[in-house]
This record gives C-alpha cells, sequence and structure tokens, in this order.
C-alpha cells in the first residue's frame, strides 16, 4: 500500500524516496562537470567550498566520491551534538557542523568508510560550479533528457508531489507514519519510480546521457593509499552474487527502503522500491534474480558457506561491556560535563546510586553507560574513551560512534560558558 490512510495501492508510477540510492545522480552530476573539464576530481574540497576546513593533508572531490575522506557522517554529528532523529535542521547548520570539524577521522585515502557528509558536500560543489541547485541540475542534464518525467532531487519537505508513497515503520499493532522534514539532498533526497529508473539504469550501459567517458567513469573504483582497490565506485558499489558480478547500492532513510542490483554480464537489472523501514529490498532483488539467473549461478550451498562465514565475523565485537554502570569502580572519575567545539555540545555524565552512570546531551534521554575496561564506556555504539586524569578525574574524553571517530572533549565546569546547554 502506497498510502494507508486513504487505501491507496503501490504501483510501477508510484513516487517513492529512494535514501542513498540516490548518490549515483550526485556523483553522476560530479562526473559530467568533471568530463566537461568544470571540474578537477583531484583537487581539494576547499577550491569549490572556501569555508570547509583547512586540513594539512586536504581530502579531494575524488576521495568524497569514494567515501575515502575522512570526513566525519553529518547525520552522526548532528546526532551526537543532541539532536533527535526527528528535530529540524537546515543545510546552513549542517554545513556549519561540518566546517566545525578540526580532525578527520583518518588521513584522506588511508581507508573507505561511508560518509553522508562526503555526498552532501558533492551536492554542494554541483551547486558551486554550476550556479545551479543539485535539483536544478539534475533535471536539466539528467531527468528531463531522459524521460525521467517523476525523477527529481526532493530538497522541499512541503512540496506536493503527485503519486508518492508514504513511508512507514511497523508497530506492535500496526504502522506507524514516518517520514522527515530535512531538506538535505547529495547524500539522499531522490524521488523516483519504477518506471522511470529503467531510463536510468539503461543510461548507466548506453551513456545516452554523458557519453561512454561518463560510463566508464562511473564504474571506476577507487583507490587507496595503500594501492588496494576498493569495490565503491561513483555511487555504485561493485560486488559478487553466486558468481556473477553485479553493480548496485542499497537506501535506508525513515520510512523508506530502497535497492538496485545490475547483473552486467547478463543483461539483467532490479530495483525494489519500499515505504516499510521493515523491508530488506536488497534481500528481496536476490531471491529475484536467482529466480531469473539462478541457471547461471554458482551452487547454492557455495553461497550459503560464504554467507555463514561473513556473518560470524560480522557479529564479533573487539570490546565487550563489562557491565552495567552500578559496577563501574571509581565512577567519580567519569562524572562532570565535557564540552566539544566541533559539536558546540556539551556532554553531562551524571552518578546515580541508584542507576550508576549515564549520560545527557540536548534533547537526548539520559543514556546508561557500561564499563568496556578502565577508562573506556559504552552506550551501544557510543563510545568514550577517557584520558589525562586530574586531583582525581578525568579532563579529557574521546568519542567514537560509527562514522564519527576521535571526537575531542575537554572537563568543563558548570559555570563556564562553554558548559552551559
Amino acid at each position: 500500500m502506497a498510502n494507508l490512510d486513504h487505501g491507496i495501492p503501490n504501483s510501477p508510477s508510484t513516487v517513492f524516496r529512494s535514501g542513498s540510492v540516490s548518490k549515483q545522480f550526485t556523483a553522476g552530476a560530479i562526473a559530467l562537470l568533471a568530463l566537461r573539464g568544470d571540474l578537477d576530481l583531484d583537487a581539494p574540497v576547499r577550491r569549490y567550498l572556501p569555508d570547509f576546513p583547512d586540513y594539512p593533508n586536504p581530502p579531494t572531490v575524488r576521495h568524497l566520491v569514494h567515501h575515502t575522506s575522512g570526513v566525519r557522517d553529518y547525520i552522526g554529528l548532528m546526532r551526537l551534538a543532541g539532536n533527535r532523529d526527528e528535530d529540524f535542521f537546515t543545510d546552513p547548520e549542517v554545513l556549519a557542523i561540518i566546517n566545525r570539524q578540526r580532525e578527520l577521522n583518518f588521513q584522506p585515502g588511508a581507508e573507505y568508510l561511508y560518509s553522508n557528509a562526503g555526498y552532501f558536500l558533492l551536492g554542494q560543489i554541483v551547486a558551486a560550479v554550476s550556479g545551479r541547485s543539485l535539483r536544478e541540475f539534475g533535471e536539466t542534464h539528467f531527468f528531463a533528457p531522459l524521460g525521467m518525467t517523476h525523477t527529481h532531487f526532493h530538497d522541499d519537505h512541503n512540496e506536493v508531489v503527485a503519486r508518492r508513497a508514504t513511508g512507514y515503520s511497523p508497530t506492535d499493532d500496526g504502522f506507524r507514519i514516518n517520514v522527515t522534514t530535512l531538506d538535505m539532498v547529495g547524500d539522499g533526497g531522490v524521488f523516483t519510480t519504477v518506471e522511470d529508473w529503467v531510463a536510468w539504469d539503461r543510461n548507466l550501459e548506453t551513456g545516452a546521457v554523458g557519453g561512454a567517458e561518463w560510463v566508464a567513469l562511473m564504474h571506476q573504483r577507487g583507490v587507496l593509499n595503500s594501492g588496494d582497490t576498493i569495490p565503491y565506485a561513483f555511487g555504485i558499489s561493485h560486488g559478487e552474487h553466486r558468481g556473477l558480478a553485479t553493480v548496485g547500492h542499497g537506501g535506508a532513510w525513515v520510512g523508506y527502503r530502497a535497492g538496485v542490483t545490475r547483473y552486467p554480464e547478463t543483461g539483467y537489472a532490479f530495483i525494489a522500491l519500499c515505504n516499510g523501514s521493515h523491508i530488506d529490498p536488497m534481500g528481496l532483488i536476490a531471491g529475484m534474480a536467482e529466480v531469473y539467473l539462478g541457471d547461471r549461478m554458482a551452487p547454492t550451498e557455495e553461497a550459503r558457506e560464504s554467507g555463514e562465514e561473513t556473518t560470524a565475523a560480522a557479529g564479533t565485537r573487539e570490546d565487550e561491556e563489562a557491565g552495567p554502570g552500578e559496577t563501574i569502580a571509581g565512577r567519580d572519575r567519569y562524572a562532570g560535563s565535557f564540552y566539544s567545539p566541533e559539536l558546540d555540545a556539551t556532554y553531562h555524565i551524571r552518578d546515580s546510586d541508584a542507576a550508576g552512570l549515564s549520560v545527557r546531551v540536548g534533547k537526548w534521554d539520559p543514556l546508561t553507560l557500561s564499563e568496556v575496561r578502565d577508562g573506556v564506556l559504552r552506550s551501544g555504539g557510543l563510545v568514550l574513551r577517557f584520558s589525562d586524569p586530574a586531583e582525581g578525574r578525568f579532563s579529557m574524553m574521546m568519542l567514537d560512534a560509527g562514522r564519527v571517530k576521535n571526537l575531542r572533549f575537554t572537563r568543563v565546569e558548570s559555570g563556564d560558558r562553554a558548559g552551559r546547554m
């Protein structure tokens, strides 16, 4: 169903939010500008966005494309600054928090780490170089020429969209609406249909828009400083499914899920656009592909064994939590307020006799902390590392949270200006 309020079913012409599947359109715009000579992929980001931090080893446009820039993910940064998933913020606020960062997750080109900030910045670069918004550029150079009349970068959440599917998340007794008020595009934000996608998929093979050089560049994988080639190309990732080469990408945002996979050796491509957060589009695609291409694939048993090994490896974790907050020795060493100028936010760590240690920032509800080892606390994916004890208390804190690493905090007194909420 596209809409549960009015009982409207989904169809091939229903418009869905495609999440990170959108990244290939942004990368496509960058590739087009590069081939036209309007943009240098190996130029530092600051050439096109002067307010971007002046890092000693600056990331380039190409680093952003391949997720090898080390730029911290803006979705993670905004959450870590105390925002909730349902809170509203703007493009200038996102740019401000990216530009406040004084460190990268790693040296550019040293590693691959997926970053929505990189593709948001690529959208800003398209606008700076072309003089047109990413939405306008996409419409002029891709969507209109390819006849994708129901596809656009959705940069206004209040805009009416004909035949749009509402996003939903499951509850114990049904579903709840799950949509967003955020207007960021570049890392996501493309609305499209299954029917429109046919034209884009064909263009990735034929280069009707962009030409053969553009097609080749879109499929060009990133290369690390070590010389190792990574699977990620220009908003699409190379892979394999039971012995067949694949090219594709997944997307997930609020109540929408999307996935696209092309099997270039076979001439087949599959897309799943979904408006339920519980749906696995890549799983649907894999199952559908096996119906059509199973006789060309490696035996199922071989694929199953490989999958079991991958799952087992993915399930391990280096640091296991030692216990809940009330079992932590020397809890008073942690308690207090810690300020990060990069987030412009203060983390308040509180010690309660009943609940142990907890942390709160901005609009978050308090999170209970457990000890990984002495000097390291964890709450889910949030890891806090403490150092520099002075007068019986830790004075420094480092934060790691998935796509954001090594955020620095300094202990502040409650009366300090920086320590106020």
